[in-house]
């Protein structure tokens, strides 16, 4: 019996990391605290959509927590 695997298309490897780097980065931008060299390494990156996933994510989250705290501070004093 031989194998029928189909190696036309070998798989992308992935980056190890990748989503610890981006978590990094995004943070680093969003507090303005990042590296000029980590920057460029960012700006190699063959696709933003990451960055920009990881931008709109942090700032719902970042959103979230501060309407939530404001509702907690809101429903004590009222």
């Amino acid at each position: 019996m031989a194998d029928q695997h189909d190696n036309s298309q070998p798989e992308p490897k992935r980056e190890k990391g990748v989503v610890w780097s981006t978590v990094k980065s995004v943070l680093a931008a969003f507090l303005g605290v990042q590296s000029k060299k980590n920057w460029e390494k960012d700006l190699e990156t063959p696709s933003p959509l990451r960055f920009i996933f990881g931008g709109l994510i942090l700032g719902f989250l970042f959103f979230a927590t501060i309407f939530v705290i404001t509702w907690i501070i809101s429903s004590y004093i009222v």
